[in-house]
């Protein structure tokens, strides 16, 4: 009787413990379903794209046959136009730009262009801090997940966000885990406004603030990541024979510059030979609130005018 009984409880047990073992396999098959179907639907999604940021990066890597490109942040995104520049000298243009983005993004956007053609001029915007270490400029690669697989030229980028980043490649929907809404909303919208501006974002309204005297002595730390990048992208412009301007667009707050990021530059482009042009305190923006969205941001206005003299001031170097 006790040992039927020790029996019929054995048994209990181990039918127990099948059904949490056959639980889990089911689970763990509905998340590699599930992965394996978000996956291919945002990698359907992003190649639909209509507009939006992720249409205009997908428009850079793999479309844009433009001879002259804009790469930057937010600065460069709303600061120059590309319309102006293709009236002043008869070439198209298209601005690579995007938000928030490090001069890892932008030399992930310049390998994937010269990998495809060589453009004949790049404008790489220039802002403070922007050589900095700061982990934002890791995380926001992840706008460049979905062409890891696809654009050899841009994985040791891609990389730098970490030694685990190839194993979460095992995952359909890593790639795009950031930015599903983002697609779905591209998809979705038909605003053309980034293409039928050649990627230009305009802002309205203007600054009414008094004109702020910012010391930009700072002390923070290098990150000789992007000093590395930067140089690789400075030196493929010279092997290809591509015209590479490093620009500062202005700010409106009078500056005493003495930013470790702009004095590396400087260096870099002396020692290189690269013009670098510094309009961040020129004058006509200074006295003038109204070209200003922010402090950081020119306005429409204040773009028109800027990517005129911009323009005026690299034909000029031309000549000579």
């Amino acid at each position: 009787m006790y040992i039927h009984l020790f029996n019929l409880i054995n048994n209990n047990g181990i039918n127990k413990f099948k059904k949490i073992v056959f639980v889990f396999i089911g689970f763990l098959v509905l998340i590699f379903l599930a992965d394996i179907l978000l996956g291919k639907m945002s990698r359907f999604l992003l190649k639909k794209q209509h507009s939006g940021w992720e249409y205009s990066t997908k428009f850079s890597i793999e479309t844009t046959t433009a001879p002259i490109i804009i790469l930057g942040n937010s600065r460069g995104i709303h600061d120059y136009e590309p319309d102006i520049i293709t009236n002043k000298v008869g070439l198209d243009c298209y601005n690579a730009s995007r938000d928030d983005q490090s001069i890892l993004y932008h030399c992930a956007i310049f390998n994937t262009i010269t990998k495809r053609y060589t453009p004949k001029i790049v404008i790489l915007d220039i802002s403070y801090n922007m050589l900095g270490k700061y982990d934002n400029n890791y995380s926001q690669l992840n706008y460049l997940l979905p062409y890891y697989a696809t654009h050899p030229e841009i994985k040791s980028i891609i990389e730098t966000k970490g030694s685990s980043v190839k194993t979460k490649f095992l995952s359909a929907f890593y790639p795009y885990h950031s930015m599903f809404f983002t697609i779905a909303k591209g998809y979705f919208k038909k605003d053309k406004t980034l293409d039928s501006l050649h990627g230009f974002k305009p802002i309205a309204g203007y600054l009414s603030g008094p004109l702020v005297h910012k010391s930009t002595d700072l002390v923070y730390p290098l990150d000789t990541v992007l000093v590395h990048y930067l140089q690789k992208m400075i030196d493929t412009c010279q092997q290809l024979g591509i015209q590479l301007y490093l620009s500062i667009a202005p700010y409106y707050y009078h500056t005493v510059t003495n930013d470790i990021s702009v004095n590396t530059l400087e260096s870099i482009a002396k020692q290189k030979n690269i013009p670098l042009l510094n309009f961040s305190n020129y004058p006509t923006f200074l006295q003038h609130p109204v070209l200003f969205r922010n402090y950081e941001n020119l306005n429409k206005k204040g773009a028109d005018i800027y990517t005129n003299l911009l323009m005026d001031t690299i034909l000029k170097l031309q000549k000579r």
